[in-house]
């Protein structure tokens, strides 16, 4: 876990709670690392890795599994909670607060001192095997998502995660794709556009992973701008009022030499009337 940067110290703690087969929630913004120390902390421990995003129409199949019709006739396919569960692997489910209530009841007794899952299609109970952990993240600020059920939450533990300081977003760009220093700062400068954005709840915030594909960009050749216009403004909106504005505050200031985030004092926020 030597290339991953952690300031706050979580990494470590969520390892205990991984060995220890504690059932997990990680909350944090979008691209702060949270499916990044998942990966990092199995490989660690040498576990592999189920994972599944959840969405608002998935289905409790989808988790535990459905009958097949073959030529052979019907045969029972195991979901990645069950795979997950008879391999004693890391079982990460993304994105939990999209999804229904109904469907996270059938994780409770996997997530208790049952560890187990009966499935309603077999009637055959499923024991997890040694090595099973639950881990699931989402990010509290996501439009239109759900709270997690109190029955859900008190059978897991939290941890928070956040984005890097700015000095360790700039070295962990430099570390992984050899972008010099300073247009390292640069990049992390124009994300923190979105990042301390007063109109957050119309815009979504720019993580660490579309600044690493930027970086990658500039190695490759890219300038600064197309950098930034294809890997970052890009991935927030289509709309070209929004993307003129996202010009002017995350290439003006970024290009300002010796600019740092704290003496920005320009803002950002769109007039709702422009909302397409």
């Amino acid at each position: 876990m030597s290339e991953f940067i952690d300031e706050s110290e979580v990494v470590p703690r969520l390892a205990r709670l991984m060995a220890a087969g504690t059932p997990t929630l990680l909350t944090g913004p979008t691209g702060c690392g949270k499916t990044t120390a998942v990966y990092a902390v199995a490989s660690a421990l040498g576990r592999p890795v189920v994972d599944i995003v959840g969405h608002q129409a998935i289905s409790a199949a989808e988790l535990v599994g459905t009958f097949l019709l073959s030529r052979e006739g019907t045969h029972f396919q195991s979901g990645p909670l069950l795979r997950a569960m008879t391999a004693g692997a890391v079982f990460y489910f993304d994105e939990m607060n999209g999804v229904p209530e109904e469907v996270l009841k059938v994780l409770y007794p996997a997530l208790d001192h049952r560890r187990a899952v009966t499935p309603p299609l077999t009637g055959t109970t499923i024991c997890a095997a040694s090595g099973f952990c639950f881990v699931g993240a989402y990010n509290p600020l996501s439009h239109g998502r759900r709270a997690l059920p109190p029955a859900f939450r008190q059978r897991c533990a939290f941890l928070r995660f956040d984005y890097l300081s700015m000095s360790a977003e700039s070295s962990l760009l430099v570390a992984r794709t050899g972008i010099d220093a300073e247009t390292a700062r640069r990049l992390v400068t124009a994300s923190m556009a979105t990042r301390e954005a007063k109109g957050t709840d119309a815009l979504e915030m720019l993580g660490t992973r579309p600044l690493l594909q930027a970086a990658e960009q500039i190695v490759a050749g890219a300038s600064f701008e197309e950098a930034v216009e294809m890997c970052l403004i890009g991935t927030l909106t289509d709309d070209p009022k929004r993307r003129d504005a996202l010009r002017e505050v995350m290439l003006e200031p970024a290009l300002g030499p010796g600019l740092s985030a704290a003496e920005d004092e320009s803002t950002f926020e769109f007039d709702p009337e422009d909302e397409p």
